[in-house]
């Protein structure tokens, strides 16, 4: 299990420092008219996530879409569970349901693994037309 939240993980100096750093990144106009749907956006970054977890996928891809401090905390993060074949990808989001939650995205996938499934939470932001993870829930 996995849990990171700039709410409470972050010290409070610091947490106000990363709202404003995300702030100032923000676009006027929100998301880009072509920006993708949260859902499915969502069910694609867990399954990223979940990827890179297991070791099929360069945690370095993930970079872009989490901010910083969450980067910091998941870069070192390993689950053991066999893969076959190196390079494959075997997970596959199920299911997945989000909600527009005080101007975020809260959303949560389900991905299955090769030998289990995961159940991933998410909170997206707006920023620089597109979405960043500010939140991270594995179980």
């Amino acid at each position: 299990m996995f849990r990171w939240d700039l709410r409470f993980d972050v010290p409070p100096s610091q947490q106000s420092d990363t709202r404003e750093w995300l702030r100032s990144r923000r676009t006027d106009a929100g998301l880009e008219v072509d920006a993708p749907e949260a859902g499915a956006w969502s069910a694609g970054l867990a399954r990223a996530i979940i990827e890179s977890v297991l070791g099929l996928r360069d945690k370095r891809q993930l970079e872009r879409w989490l901010i910083p401090s969450l980067f910091s905390a998941l870069k070192h993060l390993r689950f053991d569970e066999e893969v076959i074949g190196v390079g494959k990808r075997t997970c596959q989001p199920t299911t997945w349901r989000f909600q527009e939650v005080n101007g975020a995205v809260e959303s949560a996938v389900v991905v299955k693994g090769a030998k289990r499934s995961y159940a991933v939470a998410l909170r997206l932001e707006a920023f620089r037309g597109r979405w960043i993870a500010t939140a991270l829930e594995i179980a």
